[in-house]
């Protein structure tokens, strides 16, 4: 009976977090389209099935990029700029795709799945939704955009012990997620939040020997594999270095 419970708790709750994406999907796209309709672009193509197309394969790899720029804008928060001005950071926060990756094995494509689930619910789909939101109300994308930025300093305010920095990230954070999405649009910031996670979730060290290599591995095998892929397939089967002497 206990092994059946459990069953039937992640069943739960793997379809309360497909039906929240749906939801917020369903509430996005229709507004984004008529709004934005240039961000959507290499979306509907990926999710059409052309998955060869150049414009899908560059979308995806400037995600890869613009994922690992966020993982790293964490971790100077949490741990390179504390050091290195002595203002106390953000704390490491612990969630559950962290800990499912701790108990190794199959556990670790739960815990992938569980952070690009995450990513991409709470991070891709519901920013988006806010900027949709306050276009909205608001009426002039410049304005949606300056209060996204008020509001995503905002919210954290009194969260940490220094103001400065939290604002200074959160804003560093938000330039990257509006530039790309207006840049490259919706895939490359799924993509980009889904691998930010991967390197964020999942314990990532070089020490060989240590019992959590296999999941450094694991996570950077998946966002180098995305990169390859993207990479390419935007190449198009050209050359990556041309030779301007025609040798």
């Amino acid at each position: 009976q206990g092994e059946a419970d459990i069953l039937v708790s992640h069943y739960a709750f793997s379809t309360w977090r497909i039906f929240l994406v749906w939801v917020f999907y369903m509430a996005v796209e229709p507004y984004a389209r008529r709004l934005w309709p240039h961000s959507l672009v290499t979306w509907v193509r990926f999710v059409g099935g052309r998955w060869r197309d150049l414009l899908v394969g560059r979308d995806i790899l400037v995600g890869v990029a613009a994922g690992t720029l966020l993982a790293n804008l964490l971790w100077l928060q949490i741990w390179l700029f504390p050091r290195l001005t002595g203002l106390p950071g953000r704390p490491p926060s612990i969630n559950p795709s962290m800990l499912e990756a701790l108990r190794r094995g199959p556990h670790l494509v739960a815990a992938l799945a569980m952070a690009h689930t995450e990513a991409v619910l709470m991070n891709a789909l519901f920013l988006v939704l806010i900027l949709v939101i306050l276009r909205l109300v608001l009426r002039r994308t410049w304005l949606a955009v300056a209060a996204f930025f008020v509001l995503g300093v905002g919210a954290y305010w009194p969260a940490y012990s220094s103001p400065t920095v939290q604002a200074i990230f959160t804003l560093l954070t938000g330039g990257v997620f509006i530039g790309v999405l207006f840049r490259h649009g919706f895939l490359s910031v799924v993509v980009s939040w889904s691998v930010s996670f991967f390197l964020v979730c999942i314990p990532i060290t070089y020490e060989v020997s240590s019992w959590i290599f296999g999941g450094t591995l694991m996570a950077l095998a998946v966002v180098f594999g995305l990169a390859i892929y993207g990479l390419r397939i935007a190449l198009a089967g050209r050359p990556l270095f041309k030779d301007e002497l025609g040798v």
